[in-house]
């Protein structure tokens, strides 16, 4: 199927066009929204602004597929591969991301409120200036994630894996970091005021300048942590 007659049956009513393969389509700025697209083939398109929320994404081939400020408020994404995907400013809040793989994707600016995350692939994913306020990261990987200035305010990160991750300037106040891997993961001024740390693995973690006020720390590991910062202290 080619982009224009998925635009004219879409038009005409339709909404599910499950496996379709629509590989380098550019559907740029197209209103898409309620479509099933499942199991479908994008890999490599092109829908910068396109609206798709509410769109039924899961277990979709989205590899390298551009997504730059496009509407995928409340998604289902589950299972969703979007490996090395740019959505960069796109607006994921209360989207389903359940499983998905982002290994290498461009988040940067992108609103992630209220998504669910759970068990996603995030490693090497450059999410900086990324809204994850309240999301649920739990047992997400993060290794060598950038979250750089991220709001992860009250997110769940409760046993992901954020070795080697960035997180400068981030804000983690209240986030539930109970059993993650903070292993060299650089926190340089990250605000983890009221923060669960409990059973966290911190240790060869960049912590200079953090800000760790009213922390739970009981049961961390902080084995060679650089510089503890001065207001735990």
């Amino acid at each position: 199927m080619n982009p224009v007659e998925l635009l004219k049956q879409y038009a005409a009513g339709k909404r599910d066009f499950q496996e379709v393969i629509l590989c380098e389509a550019d559907l740029e700025h197209t209103y898409l929204k309620g479509i099933n697209l499942i199991g479908a083939d994008l890999r490599e398109a092109k829908l910068e602004q396109t609206n798709l929320s509410r769109a039924k994404l899961g277990f979709t081939t989205l590899r390298g597929i551009d997504l730059s400020d496009a509407n995928l408020i409340r998604a289902n994404l589950i299972g969703a591969n979007l490996c090395c995907a740019y959505l960069n400013l796109a607006d994921l809040s209360w989207a389903k991301l359940r499983e998905a793989t982002l290994t290498g994707a461009k988040l940067i600016g992108a609103n992630l409120i209220h998504s669910d995350l759970k068990h996603a692939s995030l490693a090497d994913t450059k999410l900086i200036n990324a809204d994850l306020r309240k999301a649920d990261l739990s047992e997400a990987n993060l290794i060598e994630a950038n979250l750089t200035w991220a709001n992860l305010e009250q997110a769940n990160l409760q046993g992901a894996n954020l070795t080697e991750a960035t997180l400068c300037r981030a804000n983690l106040k209240g986030a539930n970091l109970s059993r993650a891997i903070l292993y060299k993961a650089n926190l340089e001024e990250a605000d983890l005021s009221g923060a669960n740390l409990s059973g966290a693995d911190l240790s060869g973690a960049m912590l200079c300048d953090a800000n760790l006020e009213g922390a739970n720390l009981s049961g961390a590991i902080l084995s060679g942590a650089i510089q503890l910062c001065r207001r735990y202290a």
